[in-house]
């Protein structure tokens, strides 16, 4: 757990190149909390559907969010 301020977030899309998760200057978002990302990716159309964690208090932990987001055919 970091009092940073800011958290890291990383998304993988499989193969696909997203900019979205880029600022203006192409550099990578930065968010006040994961719940400030997961409001970011809702506005895309994402939902949240399920939240685990890897890791140990010695060696740090890993926050994964699983999101989906319905594919129009």
């Amino acid at each position: 757990f970091s009092f940073s301020g800011k958290v890291n977030v990383s998304v993988d899309f499989g193969k696909a190149a997203i900019e979205m998760l880029k600022n203006e200057e192409g550099r990578n978002k930065s968010f006040n909390s994961m719940i400030d990302a997961l409001n970011y990716m809702g506005q895309f159309g994402w939902e949240f559907v399920q939240a685990y964690t890897v890791g140990d208090s010695k060696t740090g932990y890993v926050y994964h969010w699983l999101l989906k987001k319905k594919i129009k055919k």
